[in-house]
């Protein structure tokens, strides 16, 4: 759940190199280290 993170990433892209990979952001608030390790592991 929650919101998005609005415009924000269509005003960093442009600070960033052309080759970066963008992928939807995520609140880690509160968030357990397991479920850190997981959702970095799902990156790749």
């Amino acid at each position: 759940g929650g919101s998005g993170f609005g415009r924000t990433a269509e005003i960093l892209k442009p600070l960033c190199a052309q080759t970066a990979k963008w992928r939807d952001g995520k609140m880690l608030n509160h968030i357990s280290d397991k479920a850190l390790k997981d959702w970095v592991a799902g990156l790749s």
